[in-house]
């Protein structure tokens, strides 16, 4: 607020009261808004995308269907036809074409004359068989005690030291260590005083001399001094002398 200037003094004069001065309302002033700042927009840099990478796509495997039969059409059911009566064979006909020779049509190969029999099947045999005399049926031979039967049906002796198994199809021997081979296939032991000889035919002993006894084995074995055979050449034994008048020789 401004000083107000005031008058120079006059003469005394009653003093004029001075009027009160009015205090004018003093107005602020009004505040001003401040504008409001406007935010610029941002602007975004374009953003470079990654390149997609394309995965391997599985193809499915494919499902093997199964296949489809198609329906079977049946035969529709026939009705059962009634039997049909064959006519009975008359013999007068028969003998008709006997007479004239004509062809029976019931043979097998229609070159058979008129009332002719076919002619047999022959069987064919197996191994170990043989035809029959009338070669209507397959037979096994029987062979004899020392033969065997072959796969043709023929029969056949075994050799010497052998003889047939128990079916009589392979010819075998006994195993004769020690023991005589007989000519049939079998073994034999020796008796006492006797061995088998080196071909295994026969049992054999050896042959002493004096002064010599046989052993159980075969073999032969020198007595001992003051000792000699007995009368069977099996046992070494010693005289008893009289000592006055004999002495015992070695």
């Amino acid at each position: 607020m401004e000083p107000t200037d005031v008058p120079a003094p006059v003469a005394a004069e009653p003093p004029v009261e001075e009027p009160t001065p009015v205090e004018e309302p003093i107005e602020e002033p009004t505040p001003v808004e401040e504008p409001t700042p406007v935010e610029e927009p941002i602007v975004e840099e374009p953003v470079e995308e990654p390149t997609p990478v394309e995965e391997p796509v599985e193809e499915p495997t494919p499902v093997e269907e199964p296949p489809v039969e198609e329906p079977i059409d049946l035969p529709e059911p026939v009705a059962a036809e009634p039997p049909v009566e064959e006519p009975t064979p008359v013999e007068e006909e028969e003998d008709e074409e006997e007479e004239s020779g004509e062809l029976d049509e019931s043979c097998c190969d229609c070159s058979c004359e008129a009332g002719a029999e076919p002619e047999p099947v022959i069987p064919i045999c197996l191994d170990y068989e043989i035809l029959n005399a009338d070669k209507t049926a397959c037979i096994t031979p029987t062979c004899g005690p020392r033969q065997i039967l072959t796969p043709s049906g023929n029969c056949t002796d075994c050799a010497a030291y052998s003889y047939p198994d128990e079916e009589a199809r392979e010819c075998i021997s006994d195993d004769c260590t020690d023991m005589v081979a007989y000519i049939n296939g079998t073994c034999g032991a020796c008796g006492e005083f006797t061995f088998v000889n080196e071909d295994q035919t026969e049992c054999i002993s050896e042959t002493c001399v004096e002064g010599e006894i046989l052993l159980e084995d075969g073999t032969c074995e020198e007595c001992s001094e003051y000792t000699h055979p007995d009368t069977a050449v099996r046992t070494c034994i010693a005289d008893v002398c009289n000592n006055s008048t004999e002495y015992l020789n070695k």
